[in-house]
């Protein structure tokens, strides 16, 4: 994924031809009722059995045979990535759909809190267990982990408003605290046009709200999916 979120970065064009699009754990076939009692009966994975060295065999074959039981209520560490995997620096333009987005995860029924992850608990270097360390730290049941890339392009225009166009890709999955397994992932891309203002500096700016508001969209498909998983 991340060598097509690479070639997407590349591609200006693509902007004209990608498609709104939306693949996570919760679009996958449902179960049957067999899969259902069969599931049900898999022992509870309560603890991380992967080493420093990883996973041995014995581990490997004990997460794949268990399952992962959340509580009945969930705190959520929100953990934003940049495009280069590393830790996404403050940004104060899009305050707005962040507190948003916090917002809408909260409301969730099995949600009880909702924390912010702050930089220095992640450390300079993003691995799989500084993401559960930092977890830990705040006492967050689970870590979602979001990781968004976009493409801008503008287009010029005589006698009307100048337009912005944004395709946003957005990789998200949430990590049970406990087991560290990851129960809930996805992948969403969306795009959005938006005119440019009278008191945006050029059209930087106008390409900035372009790529806010397509995050803004996929943020609402996010917590829906979420909020069904949870359920």
């Amino acid at each position: 994924m991340r060598n097509a979120i690479r070639a997407l970065l590349l591609s200006p064009s693509m902007l004209a031809l990608a498609a709104c699009a939306s693949y996570s754990t919760i679009g996958q076939k449902p179960m049957s009722v067999l899969d259902q009692e069969s599931e049900r009966s898999r022992p509870q994975l309560s603890q991380s059995l992967m080493g420093a060295e990883g996973f041995s065999e014995a581990a490997i074959q004990k997460v794949l045979s268990s399952r992962v039981e959340l509580p009945k209520s969930v705190s959520v560490a929100v953990i934003r990535l940049d495009e280069g995997g590393g830790f996404m620096p403050f940004r104060p333009f899009d305050d707005a759909g962040v507190a948003s987005l916090y917002k809408s995860i909260e409301a969730l029924p099995k949600v009880k809190r909702v924390i912010p992850v702050p930089e220095t608990l992640v450390g300079a270097k993003v691995t799989y267990q500084s993401l559960r360390t930092a977890a830990v730290l705040v006492q967050a049941d689970m870590v979602l982990v979001l990781k968004s890339a976009s493409i801008t392009d503008s287009r010029y225009r005589m006698f009307e408003k100048n337009q912005a166009k944004a395709l946003v890709v957005l990789e998200a999955f949430a990590m049970d605290t406990r087991s560290g397994v990851v129960p809930f992932s996805g992948i969403y891309s969306d795009t959005a046009e938006v005119s440019e203002q009278k008191d945006d500096y050029g059209l930087y700016e106008a390409r900035l709200r372009a790529q806010l508001a397509g995050e803004t969209k996929i943020f609402t498909k996010l917590t829906a999916d979420f909020g069904q998983f949870l359920r």
